[in-house]
């Protein structure tokens, strides 16, 4: 993942609306050292609730925070691929591929390589 702090000679901000900072968002003294650290104590404390509990109560907030459409009802297969099922209709399901999915991260701009903001 990448995270850009502060973005130097591009302009004005509504000018290049997928490009941005979190300078321009109005944090100041931004410290990378600070936002990795807090990233990895997330990560760490993630890393013992699964060890703990399993990865049920965690898969389960990710899925919360989907969003959806209808009477969709997103799971995560075993091998990590998304589940999206219909509750009240007989339609077939969909499955999303993990490995395809990471091949192609949507937060980068496949034209420039850079990250969307």
């Amino acid at each position: 993942g990448m995270i850009r702090t502060a973005v130097i000679r591009a302009g004005e901000p509504g000018l290049r609306p997928l490009l941005g900072a979190l300078d321009e968002l109005g944090f100041a003294a931004l410290d990378a050292g600070e936002i990795v650290a807090s990233f990895s104590r997330h990560l760490m404390a993630a890393f013992h609730e699964w060890s703990d509990t399993g990865f049920g109560s965690i898969a389960s907030r990710w899925l919360d925070r989907l969003p959806r459409k209808g009477d969709e009802h997103p799971e995560l297969a075993g091998n990590g691929d998304l589940l999206i099922s219909h509750r009240t209709s007989q339609r077939l399901g969909e499955r999303k591929s993990l490995p395809e999915a990471l091949a192609r991260p949507s937060w980068l701009d496949p034209r420039t390589g850079t990250p969307w903001l």
